[in-house]
């Protein structure tokens, strides 16, 4: 390997060498501490939430929908890796082995990797979420199924998602059945994780400092044990990797059909060439470009935008270097109007900048409407810790305190010594995040199934707590050495401790459904995304309850309303869903499939005649939708309009010319019991999917 500059270089990662022996021991005590606290809170916070607390504690109330032994296999991991450092002398105490995969050659580490990823892969299938009740899973397989392949919010994520899915589909039985596009959906998920893994191991490489060149194994061992190479212990990097896998975001890889899956990957990429570009070891190009890729991917990636300008600080900072910098910046302006080009093709129009503005707008507005209500309300910092617990532990538990010390810190120590390039960096892209993950916690669906918007902040939390942690550097003269693999491989057991069951209950509907039933998130949204999820799975007599119960905690619940609508329908009960469906329209009346819902029941319910003005309206605005055009044909033709109705089909036909049900409901409008026929073989059929 290229040997790295020495820690006092201004661009070297952790804690600046010139800070002084005194400042360097002072910073590694605290460090040591918020470890150990961290994984004693995460410990204790999962034995409060057996009791009582088990509703308010949903960030850590796993091992309550597990059984018993699960938790004392728990807890004797976390006692094992707390107790090992201290009796790793004794001679019945094994010494772990490490593998040195830095002195194998680069072919074989990486095929090491290769299966590495291969095997993460296997394992996150096989443990991968069975239930879609989570984020707006429910809903975004529906939406794929009809076609979409475009958001405002995530638009490159949403194109990728309709890719795996016509690519993935097959395997499951084709995507007719939202079951098979659910599974297909899934694959995207696993394999994104396993591309996770090996940038997860780059990712500890730097984040465990630089290694002498031609180094070689110490005679003594030292750190309890753990051997070390030219002083720096092998077992570092490792438990590097491990603690960055075994956080609560890794939930995202197992299967979850959101699209955040692609995300977390591109901004661990971003990590990566920003620790490599501030290391020397790297164009400012690389950043940048991910960056770019992040943000295509979701536009929370404006999150990390002053962290991106810290780093073109540095390029432009560093002698020698400004042309480079300058060129690269061009470049990376130069990519992001192609990319905002391509996804003006891909949107009809899309802007990347009034996306971005638009969603500053809406962020600000929102926090400026509940600065002096919910956002410093008992409930919000309840479910934000829930929330960092949960996509961590080791995640903003580890950067907050570490931040505040090393700012604090700073009124002491001169700054061009107290503060290196890295750590500034980890503090912008933290304090992006930390904003970002306060404000825009909640949402319509509820801040516990809302976790997987904010999950990939965890990442950044991560490893930016490890960059402030100061790994990289070496005690500095006249200090002792710290346990620091001790110190890991005890945060290693407690996340392990934390994410383990959290996967476990996913993968089980049984128990995943028993823990949604705890989760508050108010406003009759728990009850009504249950009785979705039982109607979905056919088990009607659990959905009604579910839904009736909805309405009853909050009446304004304009999805409850609608499914009770969904559900009655289909029981044939066509007033009864007429009612409901405009209990929702009157909530809510921009959402178009409650009007094609009160279409439905009036058309299904004998009065053809009161959805037409509807029904003409919907079709009006979206002249191309064929589907819409068929619904409006055959309410025509139940009205006793068999002209009219044979030309909003003829229409309809024309802009899906593939569509054999539309040419036989053109022909049906002159037939004896043509409205009977369209109603029974083209009406449900592209009434719940009209713009497929």
């Amino acid at each position: 390997m290229t040997a790295r500059k020495p820690p006092e270089a201004p661009e070297a990662p952790g804690v600046s060498a010139a800070a002084g022996p005194g400042a360097d021991a002072g910073l590694r005590r605290f460090g040591a501490a918020t470890l150990v606290a961290v994984a004693a809170l995460t410990v204790a916070a999962h034995l409060a939430a057996l009791g009582p607390w088990r509703g308010a504690l949903w960030g850590a109330h796993f091992y309550a929908f597990l059984p018993h032994w699960a938790l004392v296999l728990g807890l004797a991991l976390v006692a094992a890796a707390a107790g090992y450092p201290l009796l790793a002398g004794a001679a019945f105490v094994p010494r772990l082995p490490w593998p040195d995969l830095e002195a194998w050659p680069a072919g074989a580490r990486r095929e090491a990797l290769l299966v590495a990823a291969a095997g993460a892969g296997l394992v996150l299938w096989l443990a991968r979420a069975r239930h879609l009740l989570l984020g707006d899973g429910l809903p975004l397989v529906s939406r794929v199924m009809q076609g979409e392949r475009f958001h405002p919010l995530e638009p490159l994520s949403a194109f990728l998602q309709h890719g795996v899915l016509v690519v993935a589909r097959e395997l499951f039985g084709g995507a007719g059945t939202w079951r098979s596009a659910w599974s297909a959906l899934a694959v995207g998920s696993v394999l994104a994780g396993a591309a996770f893994v090996p940038v997860a191991w780059a990712l500890a490489r730097d984040l465990a400092g630089p290694r002498p060149a031609g180094s070689r194994p110490d005679p003594a061992p030292a750190f309890g044990g753990y051997p070390t190479i030219g002083g720096h212990p092998a077992a570092t990097v490792t438990l590097l990797w491990l603690l960055l896998l075994a956080q609560g975001y890794v939930q995202l890889f197992a299967g979850y059909v959101e699209n955040y899956t692609f995300f977390t990957l591109a901004l661990g990429l971003y990590l990566l060439a920003a620790l490599r570009f501030l290391g020397g070891r790297a164009p400012l190009l690389a950043p940048a470009a991910a960056w770019v890729l992040a943000l295509a991917l979701h536009l929370s990636a404006a999150a990390l935008l002053p962290s991106l300008a810290v780093l073109v600080v540095v390029g432009f900072a560093r002698p020698g270097r400004r042309g480079a910098a300058a060129r690269d910046v061009a470049l990376a302006v130069a990519l992001f109007a192609l990319l905002d080009l391509a996804l003006s093709r891909l949107g009809a129009g899309y802007e990347l900048l009034r996306a971005l503005g638009g969603v500053t707008a809406t962020l600000r507005e929102g926090a400026e409407a509940a600065a002096g209500g919910y956002l410093l309300s008992a409930r919000h910092w309840r479910d934000f810790l829930n929330e960092q617990l949960l996509i961590g532990p080791f995640a903003l538990l580890l950067f907050a305190p570490l931040a505040l010390r090393r700012l604090t810190r700073l009124r002491r120590v001169p700054a061009p010594r107290g503060l290196d390039a890295a750590a500034l960096f980890a503090l912008a892209a933290g304090a992006g995040e930390l904003a970002a993950c306060w404000i825009a916690g909640d949402s319509n669906l509820g801040y516990a199934r809302n976790w997987d918007l904010l999950a990939p902040a965890g990442l950044v939390f991560t490893v930016t707590g490890l960059v402030l942690l100061g790994l990289g550097h070496p005690p500095s003269a006249g200090t002792r050495p710290w346990p620091r693999d001790a110190l890991l491989g005890l945060a290693l057991a407690a996340s392990l401790f934390h994410t383990a069951p959290w996967i476990a209950v996913n993968a089980v509907p049984a128990r995943a459904l028993a823990r949604f039933e705890t989760l508050p998130l108010g406003l009759g949204r728990t009850e009504s995304t249950l009785g979705y999820w039982y109607a979905l799975e056919g088990r009607r007599d659990l959905a009604a309850p579910w839904l009736l119960r909805a309405v009853e905690a909050a009446p304004g619940n304009s999805r409850a309303w609608y499914f009770l609508g969904r559900l009655h329908g289909e029981e044939g009960r066509w007033a009864r869903a007429e009612e409901d469906y405009r209990r929702a329209l009157e909530l809510r009346p921009d959402r178009d499939e409650y009007r094609f819902g009160l279409a439905d029941a009036q058309v299904q319910g004998g009065r053809p005649g009161a959805a037409l003005p509807a029904l003409r309206e919907l079709a009006l605005a979206r002249p191309a939708s064929a589907g819409r055009w068929a619904l409006y044909g055959v309410a025509l033709l139940g009205a006793g309009e068999p002209d009219s109705a044979r030309a909003a089909l003829a229409h309809a036909a024309s802009l899906a010319p593939g569509d054999t049900r539309m040419r036989i409901a053109v022909l049906a409008c002159g037939a004896p019991g043509g409205f009977a026929r369209c109603l029974r073989v083209l009406w449900p059929a592209v009434v719940q999917s009209p713009d497929r």
